[in-house]
């Protein structure tokens, strides 16, 4: 009986679409497994300083010669806050340009600083100093949460090149997740209302920081020249 079934072409023909059919899903599931979504080659964002591909670009105008990871965007706006130059992963929906205040993944560098802000801001910060691969010479600023982790840095050179302003600065910022600022008294937390520096106090911004960008971004300034 079952012979007789097989036999009979439209039978043949059903078979052969099971057939086929059973083929592609194990196949669909294949690629699925290897290469993401819908069988598409997934795009994969290095996290390392050692797998990052870097473009190289110039402005005369401000004597900057700049390198930053191919994966990342790039926006350079000249208007009435002046030169800035930012360099960010994804746009997490904040307005463009981004000063050193906004909570986003970002390098930018800004040879006029910012203005109305300036480039200070109250959490607590070491000072270091770094000369780069370049022999540019920045005092840096690494700000740090109260755990000790690095969230931002700032770089300010030792010798401004043409056309930047006393106030000019490169910053190297982590997105801060779950962040708040806190601020304490010696070794006791205290209400930000009672918060004040001028006796002590210290601001911190605490939250989780992404360590690995931190680390790209001390490249990215250990990358900068001026020409």
């Amino acid at each position: 009986m079952i012979k007789d079934i097989f036999t009979k072409k439209e039978n043949q023909f059903m078979l052969g679409l099971i057939v086929i059919s059973v083929i592609l899903v194990m196949v669909g599931f294949y690629f699925l497994n290897q290469k993401g979504d819908l069988g598409l080659e997934s795009k994969k964002i290095p996290n390392t300083v050692d797998e990052i591909n870097w473009i190289e670009i110039q402005d005369k105008s401000f004597s900057l010669e700049l390198e930053y990871p191919e994966h990342f965007d790039f926006f350079e706006d000249e208007s009435e806050i002046g030169k800035i130059y930012n360099f960010y992963l994804r746009n997490k929906d904040n307005k463009l340009p981004f000063d050193h205040f906004v909570n986003q993944s970002h390098f930018s560098v800004y040879p006029e600083g910012v203005i109305l802000q300036g480039p200070d801001r109250l959490e607590y910060f070491e000072q270091t100093e770094l000369t780069n691969i370049n022999g540019i010479t920045f005092d840096i600023r690494e700000y740090k949460t109260r755990a000790g982790e690095t969230w931002a840095i700032m770089a300010i050179p030792k010798e401004f090149p043409k056309k930047w302003s006393s106030a000019g600065f490169v910053w190297v910022s982590s997105e801060v997740k779950d962040g708040e600022t806190v601020c304490f008294d010696g070794d006791n937390e205290i209400s930000l209302n009672l918060c004040n520096p001028l006796e002590g106090d210290q601001f911190y911004l605490n939250g989780n920081v992404d360590e690995d960008f931190i680390n790209i971004g001390r490249e990215f300034i250990n990358k900068i020249n001026f020409i």
